[in-house]
């Protein structure tokens, strides 16, 4: 588990390198696209995580952070977020990569008894954007679960996002049998900042057993306000039980 998680830890941060030369100025601050990872299902598909990291908006400092999804109930559990942020200086001879790093060893260190009680690893398909972009549409197609996901926004207050016009939204698949929501908010939460867009950044199938489909579909959340132009990222999803009508 470690070896695999540190290896994804190379790559991703190779990622965050060459995501340098893409980075757009926003509000005279310099923003970066977050890094994201999946840490995975678990064997039963109902429990899903993510890892997010990057530089905090406004501070640049490193940071990581996992979430974990019950899918049976689209919801974050009661013991996530893990989240790390590394504010110790950066010794001499390291880069803002290392410290990146540092974060990513800290948070996943936090989380490892979780995600080890619920055998959290990467399993089933993962479906991205055939251009690699961020999109409002996805075609999923996997033994089991196949579709069209779209995405579309709405106005939803956030209490905590006083004067930005935040957004929530509604996830559907569209296949043979018909249009049927997989996620649609009701509040906003708190944890997703102030959203003022969203777009769906892939998707992962995992099939545990011939009667059950596990989706878990990450969304992006562009931010409005204080942190205008940042990303978080969410998961939204359902485990389909076809024993039960």
């Amino acid at each position: 588990m470690i070896r695999t998680f540190l290896t994804g830890c190379a790559v991703a941060l190779a990622l965050i390198s060459s995501a340098d030369s893409a980075t757009q100025a926003a509000d005279g601050k310099a923003m970066r696209e977050p890094g994201l990872d999946i840490v995975g299902f678990n064997g039963r598909g109902y429990f899903f995580g993510i890892e997010q990291f990057g530089l905090r908006p406004r501070t640049n400092i490193p940071y990581a952070e996992i979430r974990i999804y019950d899918l049976r109930t689209d919801k974050e559990i009661d013991r996530s977020p893990f989240v790390y942020d590394e504010t110790a200086k950066i010794p001499a001879g390291h880069t803002i990569e290392d410290a990146i790093d540092r974060a990513r060893r800290a948070v996943y260190l936090d989380a490892r008894r979780v995600i080890k009680y619920l055998t959290l690893v990467p399993r089933g398909r993962t479906i991205k954007p055939k251009d690699g972009k961020p999109a409002k549409a996805l075609q999923i197609s996997a033994p089991g679960l196949s579709g069209l996901l779209t995405l579309e926004t709405f106005p939803l207050e956030a209490p905590h996002c006083k004067g930005v016009r935040t957004v929530g939204f509604v996830l559907k698949l569209a296949d043979g049998k018909g249009v049927t929501e997989v996620h649609r908010d009701k509040v906003m939460p708190k944890g997703r900042g102030c959203p003022v867009d969203y777009d769906i950044r892939q998707a992962s199938v995992y099939l545990p057993h011939p009667e059950a489909d596990a989706l878990a579909v990450v969304i992006g959340a562009r931010q409005g306000g204080r942190d205008k132009g940042d990303i978080h990222y969410t998961v939204v999803g359902h485990f389909y039980d076809h024993r039960k009508k």
